[in-house]
């Protein structure tokens, strides 16, 4: 009984990843219209949901822990002066919605942190990661032709990059199962989920994941984790098992080798012509002097209202349709625009005190909390290049629940 309302407990986290291509039950992709089912999900997880959490919060804000009430104190007054801001300057409690969902995402920590911080409310994280693991296979299933060598060689990938970073969770967490555990099984489910995140081809998930898991490894050593003559063998074996199966899927077929060669190129050299990096280089040109203007407290509500300042090359026309949004993707700069340093001080305060009470607590993380630290610290790279996503803002909210307890038992027994 205790097991089944773990899984129960489950709810709030994969609500919040419904929304995503890998959990859509159909067939999805940029050329494919949005069912009435996909509007729905998208519309409830992404702006309905955010509106129950802060009545969530509004009702149970007295369970906050005291050190924690500052840092979504704020967020919280900064919402109600948006609201403020929007009747002064348009009649309307929330003129420009997109605006404030940005705040709220802060909200949907706090949510995650007060709920899952009752023991009664446990969730049971192994089922978790094999339901993500399922899903990707009912993908398949549905839609053979988004993993085949066509596929990966002409660039069309199965799903989104929201989709293939939170791979980078389960990844993580069966990789420490392994390494300290040495169980079979773990290592089949790591090998299966690094291969996806290899073939979906979303380089800035690629290089989150090699970044996270060099942090992921340097915390394991910290805590003397990984015992040298048990684990570095493994390691080696690994390695070389990945080294192996990569070389000969790539030499298999001469685009693939070609695909992969011009991957690893556009990483390292950003500003390549055509590349996805120089796009957004380009984009954050146009907006620049916005953001300069306003460093200090970004362009608030007004920042909506400007008109799109992203024009396609040879044309006229803006990049996006008027009345959307601007579309960064960049979470650092989309937080500069909206919302200047004061904004970004506020968000990445409360991103990164999980990493800063590792070090600071000299914290000894199991596998699965370790995880979803190293997750957390994957967001950071990821954010260059992407904002970041609306269920990220809930698994850190879990994931300061990790920290949290482990402070506390650990205060015990001293």
């Amino acid at each position: 009984m205790v097991g089944f309302k773990k899984i129960l407990n489950l709810i709030p986290l994969l609500t919040s990843f419904l929304y995503l291509e890998v959990f859509i039950p159909f067939k999805t992709g940029q050329s494919i219209p949005k069912t009435a089912y996909q509007e729905f999900v998208e519309l409830f997880v992404l702006k309905l949901f955010p509106f129950i959490i802060l009545i969530y919060v509004a009702l149970n804000f007295s369970k906050l822990r005291s050190n924690y009430v500052l840092f979504f104190l704020l967020p919280l007054l900064y919402f109600i002066y948006l609201i403020f801001q929007s009747l002064y300057l348009y009649n309307s409690f929330i003129e420009f919605p997109h605006v404030f969902f940005k705040i709220l995402s802060l909200m949907v920590t706090l949510t995650f942190f007060i709920f899952y911080q009752s023991e009664k409310h446990t969730p049971k994280i192994d089922v978790l990661f094999n339901i993500i693991l399922i899903s990707i296979f009912l993908k398949i299933a549905i839609d053979p032709s988004m993993i085949n060598i066509q596929a990966f060689t002409s660039h069309k990938r199965g799903i989104g990059s929201e989709s293939a970073l939170l791979l980078v969770l389960p990844c993580l967490y069966f990789f420490n199962i392994y390494i300290t555990e040495f169980k079979i099984h773990a290592f089949i489910k790591f090998l299966i989920l690094l291969f996806f995140i290899v073939f979906f081809q979303h380089r800035s998930v690629w290089v989150a994941f090699v970044m996270a898991s060099a942090f992921n490894l340097f915390v394991l050593n910290r805590q003397k984790v990984l015992e040298l003559k048990k684990t570095l063998p493994s390691l080696l074996a690994l390695s070389t098992l990945v080294i192996l199966g990569t070389s000969l899927v790539i030499t298999y077929d001469e685009e693939v080798l070609e695909k992969t060669s011009e991957n690893i190129e556009n990483i390292f050299n950003p500003s390549k012509e055509e590349s996805t990096s120089a796009w957004r280089i380009e984009q954050m040109q146009s907006y620049w002097p916005y953001v300069k203007e306003n460093i200090v407290v970004g362009m608030r509500l007004r920042g909506f209202e400007l008109p799109v300042q992203f024009i396609r090359k040879g044309q006229r026309t803006p990049e996006f349709e008027e009345g959307t949004g601007h579309h960064f993707h960049s979470f650092y700069f989309d937080i500069l625009f909206y919302f200047g340093l004061v904004g970004l001080i506020l968000f990445i305060s409360v991103m990164i005190q999980p990493i800063l009470k590792i070090f600071k607590n000299e914290l000894h993380f199991n596998s699965k909390e370790l995880s979803f630290v190293s997750f957390i610290f994957a967001g950071f790279i990821y954010g260059i290049t992407y904002n970041l996503p609306f269920y990220y803002w809930g698994i850190l909210g879990l994931t300061l629940v990790y920290v949290n307890n482990k402070i506390k038992s650990q205060m015990l027994t001293n």
